[in-house]
């Protein structure tokens, strides 16, 4: 009798997940988005000035990122209070390094300075640029925005150590055709290249 309930049980069950399965209800696999990593560049535009060199050497000092972005995700503004990191979507090396990186690219190229003195160093240059990131983000609480700030503080090395030259924050919204990350990447290379240029042009105006 116990067998033949057993039987008929499972004659019952077997149909219904032979369903189940056909029909998508049970999932053994849930499809995970695949990651994305990216890279900063600046592009300097083709009309940048280039003039004989102002000054012997300088050095780019590694930056330095506010703690908010320092694990290298994407970050979106959503609301006043509300802040979201994208799991999926990264920097390929934190922010800070590469935002330091096209930096020295950039001043390399501007003609300003006869030598560019990479970090480790023991030469002593004749000006320290120092760099923080203080704002990294996607701000789409209405218009999506690209939002990029930078504070720059460039001092005298060898000849009076610790003189300020020149102090400034940086800030450049660049508007996104839509909220997501790749638009947002674009954004935030269109704000480096801006703040660059305006920091070039200022840091010219500086130098003795």
């Amino acid at each position: 009798m116990m067998r033949r309930r057993l039987l008929g049980f499972i004659a019952v069950l077997c149909p219904m997940l032979a369903v189940a399965f056909h029909t998508g209800c049970v999932k053994i696999k849930k499809a995970y988005p695949d990651k994305r990593n990216y890279v900063l560049e600046a592009q300097r535009p083709d009309s940048s000035p280039r003039t004989p060199p102002r000054a012997d050497s300088i050095s780019v000092r590694n930056f330095t990122i506010s703690p908010r972005y320092e694990s290298g995700e994407l970050v979106y503004r959503q609301s006043e209070f509300n802040y979201a990191a994208d799991f999926y979507n990264r920097f390929f090396v934190s922010p800070e390094i590469l935002v330091a990186e096209e930096t020295r690219t950039w001043l390399k190229h501007s003609g300003m300075f006869r030598n560019m003195l990479e970090p480790g160093s023991h030469a002593i240059p004749q000006y320290i640029l120092e760099g923080c990131i203080t704002t990294m983000q996607g701000d789409f609480r209405k218009s999506p925005l690209a939002v990029l700030e930078i504070q720059f503080l460039v001092s005298e090395g060898a000849d009076a150590p610790g003189k300020i030259l020149m102090q400034k924050d940086y800030r450049q919204e660049v508007p996104l055709p839509k909220a997501e990350a790749n638009a947002l990447v674009q954004g935030l290379n269109q704000a480096l290249e801006q703040i660059l240029q305006d920091f070039e042009a200022d840091l010219r105006t500086a130098l003795p």
